[in-house]
């Protein structure tokens, strides 16, 4: 029993801390940014604008890579990415022109891009139906880990060696993870029984077909408004701290890293809850629509307490929590794009990472603007506690998984899907590997 339990352990550890390599490469420049500034002479606005590369690539990149998972399958894209990022990360050491080191940061998005659609295909390919919420919501944890351990490491790194530094440790840590991988993909993990992988009723949806599903569109509206929250409070909660609650920058600072703690568990424990209620006869659908409602109801309640409760102490923790909800939300969100379409899980999470990516393109500008023009915060918070409830919309009138084929051997009924003839999954049979 306990050799059989290893492989799917084993490749938990694979995939979470891929992702805290993943965030580690994208904080390294943060870190890095003041020293830049005064070695080659750029100003604010050229830093930010090689700052923003990232997220450009990031976007744009993020269908196509999430249709690759479906046609690669989940680990030989995550390897392909995993590789690639590495090496971007890598060669950031040797731009000293803003335009050459955009470049570079853009192709760090291109890449990174792919980490999310690439984890959920894994995770369906690879784990029996009952146990994937739990093992993708643990391993979405990483993207709450990540800054509270790659800021600090990062930092410590450039004080010690210099800013080169966190660049050629986390480049190579990332090209070594890769490799282990690969051994493990080809020699260690073998489909288990009960994986949707063997699942003669799950189809696979074309993408023309995706974009065209009702709950397909509910998802990454939803998603949207919760990236967009979390976003907000990660980018803006330090200098509301200290404008509005009176807080120095070392106050500021640690204070900060409660709501990213609090959304790690959160995130880390969505996929236990969703366990639990589905255990109590709950369907999927009543269990992610529960779960989303919930927490983007608290969350914006928390959102509007954090702007009007005179406890400065108080609003921290109205913050921290309401981040907690939106990562519990999160992990759901991409729980229930394994419920909409399993065999095309890559695209269906392309398309809702697609969404979302707004959301933290938005967050920043928008709050930057209604802070600079009405000079308060409270138009700001209440702004994103609206658009965290939107969730709501989104879940409850758009998302349904009834015309939806998922585990139970249902049928194809939604008109997108009617003319799909694509082969059912598992035809490759029982033991076949995942690279």
């Amino acid at each position: 029993m306990a050799k059989s339990l290893r492989p799917p352990l084993l490749l938990i550890v694979l995939l979470f801390v891929s992702g805290l390599i993943a965030w580690a490469d994208r904080v390294n420049l943060s870190v890095a940014a003041p020293i830049l500034m005064r070695e080659f002479g750029w100003d604010a606005a050229v830093m930010g604008w090689v700052l923003s590369a990232f997220g450009w690539g990031y976007l744009l990149a993020q269908l196509w890579t999430g249709w690759l998972c479906d046609r690669w399958g989940g680990v030989r894209t995550l390897v392909t990415a995993l590789t690639g990022w590495s090496v971007a990360t890598l060669l950031t050491i040797v731009p000293r022109t803003p335009a050459f080191m955009a470049l570079v940061r853009g192709v760090l998005g291109v890449f990174e891009s792919a980490y999310g659609p690439a984890l959920a295909a894994t995770v369906t390919r690879s784990f029996p139906s009952h146990q994937i919420g739990r093992a993708l919501s643990f391993c979405i944890s990483a993207t709450a880990l990540g800054p509270l351990l790659a800021l600090p490491a990062a930092t410590s790194l450039t004080v010690a060696y210099g800013w080169r530094a966190p660049f050629l440790l986390f480049g190579s840590a990332g090209l070594f993870w890769a490799g282990l991988i690969v051994l493990y993909a080809r020699f260690l993990w073998r489909v288990p029984k009960g994986a949707i992988a063997e699942e003669g009723a799950v189809r696979n949806v074309p993408f023309t077909g995706l974009i065209r599903l009702t709950p397909v569109w509910g998802l990454g509206l939803a998603y949207l408004s919760q990236t967009y929250t979390w976003y907000f409070i990660a980018n803006w909660m330090p200098t509301y701290l200290i404008q509005a609650r009176g807080f120095n920058l070392w106050e500021s600072g640690l204070y900060t890293a409660l709501p990213f703690l609090c959304a790690f568990l959160f995130e880390a424990g969505a996929g236990w809850v969703n366990h639990g209620l589905q255990s109590l006869g709950w369907s999927p659908s009543m269990t992610r629509k529960s779960i989303v409602s919930f927490g983007s109801t608290g969350a914006a309640i928390l959102l509007l307490w954090a702007g009007f409760t005179p406890s400065p102490l108080w609003a921290v923790v109205a913050l921290s929590l309401a981040l907690g909800l939106v990562g519990g939300n999160i992990a759901t969100l991409w729980i229930l794009a394994t419920d909409i379409a399993p065999k095309n899980v890559g695209a269906v999470t392309g398309i809702m990472s697609f969404m979302g990516s707004f959301g933290a393109i938005l967050a920043p500008a928008v709050t930057g603007l209604l802070v600079a023009r009405t000079g308060r915060w409270g138009s700001a918070l209440l702004l994103t506690a609206a658009v965290n409830a939107f969730a709501l919309v989104a879940i409850g009138w758009l998302v349904s998984l009834r015309p939806l084929l998922v585990l139970d051997r249902a049928l194809v009924t939604h008109p997108a899907l009617s003319s799909n003839s694509a082969p059912l999954v598992g035809e490759d049979g029982e033991g076949s590997g995942i690279l």
